[in-house]
């Protein structure tokens, strides 16, 4: 593989991951498993990297070979000179020559945004996302996508602060859009979480107070500072007020007695809300009429989320019947095949009908390339699992004994069944969630999905399947009278 130079028709590579080795693990590794799983050829850097070394000749030509690069940007990759060098090569030439434009594809992975500035301000004005250990599977669906689809939007922007993820816990949201007045509490300056979870409120269009709570905790200077450090990270939205607050509670205090000895004693802390109370006043006092049209506006807004959930539980019923049909149909057509493949099985009028029915039902145009696209990159997985649906077909026909020549054909029925259950549940949840046909979300689903519930999903197949062949005896036997 140390061979590539980048020459011929196209990449030999779709991809190459630059990481650091305390990257490689947590990240590196199951981002390849993930991008090779969706089909791409994928290259990954595997040096050692406590070595501090010139760029390596045969890693510069996988990268030229390659056609995205996936930098995976950590505390070691930031502090290696060596790979500094290398990403510096990297930038120059992608703004050289214009085909490289977008093929950099830069992960935070432990870093902030002022850290990668400082380490290249160039890196840091890419498109980019923040991937951890826990979300590394939904990151690299994203990865995928810009890859296979050119997907710019899977990357939405350079991550900073105001990009975090964040939501507000649904209560509370519900609660924030009946209210007046929203009020957020917190104890000093803002976490990142934090700040997501504060913007999210603030994008309800609510009058808004943020509350500092503990200010016994400061002085007055310190909190004075805290408090024009949230006004500033809140510039951008009218009318928010920063207030101090001291929500009561008790105080620990050690007391020295007479005798030498030292004992701790709780101090109950008074309540102080005045400072609260006056800006509530002074929103309201602004203008009172607005704060009714406020609320009528939001209760229209909680009607229409009700009207949301009906239409979406709906569709999760419709879905549900569809998967349910068209395995049905699966299972009944493989008894009728004599030596069913998974090619008829993926790539056949089932599988193409299913998706399509599914995509009109979530309203989502289905382009032929994706439906074909999802299905060549299912039908890898299903050969890979279809050794073990058919043994877990078998457990499941042993409490039917006696079935003899038969058995191979229910087996790849119920295999069948299972393999149609588990796509069409895969791309209705896709198409639910994202509102597109997005083929690698959807057969990430499908793969995580091939294991769940085999065995009491393989029951209802059998007996399914074992429906269908009485079906067809008895018509057999009619035939013949």
């Amino acid at each position: 593989m140390d061979d590539a130079d980048g020459s011929g028709e196209g990449p030999r590579y779709d991809a190459f991951i630059s990481h650091a080795r305390d990257a490689h693990e947590s990240v590196a590794r199951p981002l390849y498993e993930h991008l090779t799983d969706a089909g791409l050829r994928v290259r990954v850097d595997g040096r050692d990297l406590d070595v501090e070394s010139s760029v390596s000749g045969s890693i510069d030509r996988a990268i030229l070979a390659s056609g995205h690069v996936v930098v995976v940007l950590s505390e070691t990759y930031l502090n290696s000179e060596h790979l500094a060098r290398e990403l510096e090569e990297l930038l120059r030439r992608r703004s050289r020559n214009a085909e490289q434009r977008g093929r950099i594809l830069p992960l935070y992975y432990g870093v902030d945004p002022a850290t990668v500035r400082e380490f290249s301000p160039a890196l840091a004005g890419l498109r980019a996302v923040t991937v951890t250990e826990e979300n590394v599977d939904s990151v690299a669906e994203r990865v995928a996508e810009a890859i296979l689809d050119g997907d710019a939007e899977a990357f939405p922007g350079p991550p900073d602060e105001t990009t975090v993820e964040g939501s507000l816990d649904e209560t509370a949201r519900q609660e924030a859009l009946r209210a007046h007045v929203a009020v957020y509490v917190c104890e000093g300056d803002l976490t990142r979480s934090q700040y997501a979870e504060l913007k999210r409120l603030l994008e309800l269009g609510k009058p808004t107070i943020i509350a500092v709570n503990k200010v016994d905790r400061y002085s007055e200077q310190a909190l004075a500072a805290v408090q024009a450090r949230l006004r500033e990270r809140l510039a951008g939205y009218s009318g928010v007020q920063v207030v101090p607050v001291q929500a009561g509670g008790t105080q620990e205090i050690a007391r020295v007695l007479p005798d030498g000895r030292e004992e701790v004693v709780e101090r109950p802390l008074s309540v102080d809300v005045e400072a609260l109370k006056r800006a509530v006043q002074q929103v309201v006092d602004r203008d009172p009429a607005s704060l009714d049209r406020l609320r009528d506006a939001t209760v229209f807004s909680l009607a229409e989320r009700k009207l949301d959930e009906a239409e979406a539980a709906h569709r999760r019923a419709r879905a549900e019947a569809l998967v349910s049909q068209y395995s049905r149909r699966a299972v009944v057509g493989a008894m009728a095949a004599v030596a069913p493949g998974t090619d008829l099985l993926i790539q056949g009028y089932l599988g193409y009908a299913l998706i399509r029915e599914l995509s009109q039902l979530y309203g989502v145009p289905a382009r032929e390339v994706d439906i074909h696209r999802l299905l060549q990159l299912a039908q890898g997985h299903v050969g890979k699992a279809l050794p073990l649906l058919l043994a877990v077909a078998g457990n499941a026909l042993k409490a039917f004994p006696g079935m003899g020549t038969l058995t191979g054909g229910l087996l790849h029925a119920v295999a069948y069944g299972l393999i149609f259950d588990t796509l069409g549940r895969a791309v209705a949840r896709t198409l639910q969630e994202r509102g597109d046909l997005a083929p690698v979300p959807a057969v990430s689903r499908f793969k995580e999905g091939l294991g769940e519930d085999l065995e009491g999903r393989a029951r209802r197949f059998l007996r399914l399947a074992l429906e269908a062949k009485g079906e067809a005896g008895s018509g057999d036997s009619r035939g013949r009278r």
